[in-house]
């Protein structure tokens, strides 16, 4: 069966038979639907099955309609199911990450990308060193600055109150201790000065009898004693028994003579008070019997 031309209607040929968009055209008739430029089957374009050139090939176009609340809802409803997907998609693939070998190209690339970024942020800050920007205070920027002067104020002032009366523990260094050691050197040697100004030289002075003199040197051999004693104890460490050595017998010997000599004294006056009594006692006999009278003396 010979087919017809897509073009004129009419028989094709074999001889002049060309197969092309599904139809068989004559050589002739293959040409644009246009300008009529005759194409072959290497510059043409198909557009529902009809041939085109290039220039005069047929453009999609769309036809802008008015939204209707229809359209509106739906355009709404296909967001909200992208965003819902998307939602979906991203809180599954979350905390996912791919692992990829680092090559030597990529680590060149790395290396580059951070050179210029501090080379870019050094330049950057070179650039803005220096440079305040000012901006006028307002009444809201003088409220808040006197508001944070005055809670400043006001925590100092709880601190302070917090901390007055308690001392700060600071560890001691080498000008420290020297520091430390003058001081207590300076108040001793201010306390002994005291001592001999105020109190050594307030002792009621009395005159130095024979008795007095002898106390005063018993009194230094006993604290000498001790002082030995106390030596021997505490500082060679042996422990001396006092009461055999010639010290002791010495001690001894001599709180014997004055406690013979206080008694001799009271003996004395006693004796001396007896006599006197007796004299008085016979003066008055005597001129009691000779009637002569006279002033008594007391004795």
């Amino acid at each position: 069966m010979i087919a017809k031309c897509a073009g004129c209607d009419k028989a094709v040929y074999p001889a002049e038979k060309l197969s092309c968009l599904d139809r068989a055209w004559h050589k002739t008739c293959f040409k644009c639907q246009v300008c009529g430029m005759a194409l072959s089957l290497k510059n043409y374009k198909g557009y529902q099955k009809k041939p085109y050139c290039g220039p005069h090939y047929p453009k999609v176009t769309y036809t802008q309609v008015a939204d209707t609340p229809e359209n509106a809802r739906l355009k709404s409803n296909s967001e909200a199911l992208s965003k819902a997907k998307y939602q979906a998609e991203f809180n599954k693939s979350k905390g996912n990450y791919t692992q990829i070998a680092d090559t030597a190209e990529s680590l060149r690339l790395k290396e580059t990308s951070e050179n210029i970024s501090k080379a870019k942020y050094q330049a950057e800050f070179n650039k803005s060193k220096g440079n305040y920007t000012q901006v006028a205070d307002s009444i809201e920027n003088v409220r808040l600055k006197e508001n944070t002067d005055a809670q400043s104020k006001a925590k100092y002032q709880a601190d302070f109150q917090k901390m007055k009366g308690t001392k700060l523990s600071v560890s001691d260094d080498v000008t420290a201790q020297h520091t430390k050691q003058v001081n207590e050197m300076t108040s001793k040697v201010k306390y002994q000065k005291d001592f001999h100004e105020q109190i050594k030289g307030q002792g009621t002075a009395t005159a130095d009898d024979l008795r007095t003199e002898y106390l005063k040197g018993l009194q230094d051999k006993i604290s000498n004693t001790k002082y030995q004693e106390q030596f021997k104890k505490e500082i060679v460490g042996t422990k001396t028994s006092v009461s055999d050595d010639v010290m002791s017998t010495y001690l001894k010997e001599a709180q014997a003579k004055i406690t013979s000599i206080g008694y001799r004294q009271k003996t004395d006056s006693s004796s001396s008070r007896y006599f006197m009594l007796r004299s008085h006692t016979s003066l008055l006999l005597s001129r009691c019997i000779t009637d002569q009278p006279s002033a008594i003396v007391p004795p």
